[in-house]
């Protein structure tokens, strides 16, 4: 097996610290931005690491111009805004009001929220006149004379109450940067200090930038220009922010459009029309960047698995000729009338674990089938029970023996056959770009022109699976906490239920999905929160569900496929039955019990009852 460097498994640029160039080379366009570029107000929501920076940061001009796909000319017609981007900042990000101080850290911070967001704006007008730009051509330039930037200047000075040195935009985004280092030192230094901060607090953040914008389109004969404001990781950001948006989502200037990033969790209900939030498919478009089931992201896997192997190898193989087929994949394409016949590979299998298993003999038997007559029975019949039940009784030979009848987990077992193949890798990174890039670079790394080896594929989903539980050992819950338990603690607890299910006696439809019932706990609902923002867990949207979640209660989930194939938790990458998490939880707790690993501390975890 080649060697590898595991510590660089996971070291994968982060979008923020990306030039506009880096960023335009390495995108491969998801479905997602296709609703994202139309000159609406848009709500992005997606867990860490799903893309939401790289989808805001592809509507930038300077991004636009330097990518050169052969689409890359239609977006550039189709995007007729200019593009302002904000990242979230720790000088704003989660400042909170403290009834000590004179001035508030909010105060504060949503002045240092205004002052980066003018900052940015300052800079997005620069790039438009041709000063910032790293390619030759400008995407919707603008022409101001001097003395028309002289006039900008001194109007814009006088609205946001800064004093630019001379009347240039270098010096009015100069005295910006001035500005923010002074607020920079009173939130790190002077929480209590009795003075207020250098920049009035009284002035609204989205008054402050509609102005620098009509400003600008006034002075560059550009009057009905569109502009957007791109906004990432809201869900980082105070109250005060969020407050600052409201309006403008709900009515504001016509040539002015919002993009916000979201976690699925908000926890101050933007998208809340009773309590003054907007209206989803109204006031704004959500799109989502996570998928329920395995086959929603195959496309946009496909597409990237597809760039980076022409980048790396300068050649594009099918994935089921480099991974080989899964043997979780029964589609038409992997299974035909000869897998049927008697003595092929999948009939064995099925024949094997009849005779070993006999809840799945019983299961046979209940919708009276007959391995010996298969052929006797319809397209139908067999598509219904046998194709459909196989990648469970490959996942049981995988992971199980039997003794006396009786399931048995095996000491050595067949894991690559249930993870492997591309239909199995491609499930497990669930579309998310910075996994699925990761594990595809060390795949291609060993690529010789042969099908890659299936120990190979495993440790490599095996190793993202490790350092996916090194970060999600370290993320504490989004809540009350009394108990040292971790937010990996709780996920352990359910990706163990769920194996255990799996694991005993069979049904053709074990459960793999909770709903969050009203007889979970606070603890609980808080180390799901943190879990979901960051990936840990997958919202299996209803048509009653919100936007953006305010509230877990009612709601269904299931475990990232990539947390299901780690010793000791396996389960099957597929939807199944619901459980309600209290009932997950109190077995959880019942089985900590019995082998005597209950913390100091048993509450985080109880429930007052359970039910399936």
């Amino acid at each position: 097996m080649a060697t590898r460097d595991k510590e660089a498994l996971f070291e994968v640029l982060n979008a923020k610290k990306m030039s506009p160039t880096e960023i335009a080379a390495t995108f491969v366009i998801p479905p997602q931005y296709d609703q994202l570029v139309s000159p609406d107000h848009s709500f992005l929501v997606g867990p860490r690491g799903s893309g939401k920076t790289t989808l805001l940061r592809m509507l930038q001009g300077e991004a636009l111009m330097a990518w050169d796909h052969r689409r890359a000319p239609e977006y550039r017609r189709r995007i007729r805004y200019s593009s302002v981007f904000l990242p979230a900042d720790r000088l704003w990000a989660s400042q909170v009001p403290n009834a000590d101080d004179s001035v508030s850290n909010s105060d504060l911070g949503l002045a240092a929220f205004t002052t980066q967001l003018l900052y940015a704006l300052v800079e997005a007008m620069l790039y438009r006149i041709g000063e910032y730009q790293e390619v030759d051509s400008v995407h919707n330039p603008a022409t101001l004379s001097h003395l028309a930037e002289v006039s900008l200047v001194s109007e814009c000075a006088e609205g946001w109450g800064i004093d630019a040195r001379t009347p240039s935009l270098l010096s009015l985004q100069g005295a910006l940067d001035l500005r923010l280092n002074r607020l920079a030192n009173q939130i790190e230094q002077s929480h209590g200090d009795s003075s207020p901060p250098d920049f009035a607090s009284s002035q609204l953040p989205m008054e402050a930038f509609r102005l620098g914008i009509r400003a600008f389109n006034r002075h560059s004969r550009q009057p009905h220009h569109r502009w957007a404001l791109l906004l990432d990781e809201m869900e980082l950001a105070p109250e005060s922010v969020h407050q600052s948006l409201r309006g403008s989502l709900r009515g504001g200037e016509a040539n002015l459009v919002l993009k916000l990033s979201f976690s699925p969790f908000d926890r101050y209900a933007l998208a809340k029309p009773e309590v003054g939030g907007a209206a989803p498919h109204n006031d704004f478009r959500p799109i989502y960047l996570w998928y329920g089931t395995r086959s929603g992201a195959r496309k946009f896997t496909t597409g990237l698995w597809r760039r980076m192997m022409k980048e790396q190898l300068g050649t594009v193989r099918d994935p089921s000729s480099v991974l080989g087929h899964s043997e979780i994949d029964v589609s038409g394409s992997t299974w035909r009338k000869d897998s049927y016949n008697a003595g092929s590979k999948r009939m064995r299998l099925v024949e094997k674990t009849a005779r070993q298993d006999p809840g799945f003999s019983e299961f046979l038997r209940n919708r009276d089938i007959d391995l010996g007559r298969v052929s006797d029975l319809s397209y139908a019949q067999r598509s219904a029970t046998l194709r459909k039940v196989y990648p469970l009784l490959v996942f049981r030979d995988a992971v199980l023996t039997f003794e006396d009848g009786t399931p048995v987990r095996r000491a050595r077992k067949k894991l690559t056959e249930c993870f492997t193949g591309a239909d199995a890798v491609f499930a497990a990174l669930e579309g998310n770009p910075r996994w699925t890039k990761a594990v595809f670079s060390q795949l291609l790394a060993v690529y010789d022109g042969q099908q890659v080896g299936r120990g190979f594929q495993y440790d490599m989903l095996t190793d993202a699976a490790e350092r996916f539980e090194s970060l999600l050992r370290l993320l504490p819950p989004d809540g009350p906490v009394y108990s040292s338990r971790s937010v990996l603690s709780f996920l352990n607890d359910v990706a163990a239920y769920f194996s255990a299910q799996a694991c005993g006696d069979f049904t053709a439809d074990p459960p793999t999905a909770f709903r969050v019932d009203s007889k979970v706990g606070p603890e609980v609902i808080a180390a799901l929160k943190t879990a979901l923002s960051a990936g840990a867990v997958v919202h299996l949207r209803s048509k009653e569900s919100p936007a953006v979640l305010s509230d877990l209660v009612g709601e269904r989930f299931r475990l990232a496929y990539l947390l299901t194939l780690r010793d000791g938790f396996e389960s099957p990458m597929r939807m199944g039955k619901l459980r309600n998490l209290s009932t997950i939880m109190t077995w959880a707790r019942i089985e900590r019990q019995r082998r005597g690993l209950l913390d100091a501390d048993p509450t985080l975890w109880d429930s007052s009852g359970a039910e399936s």
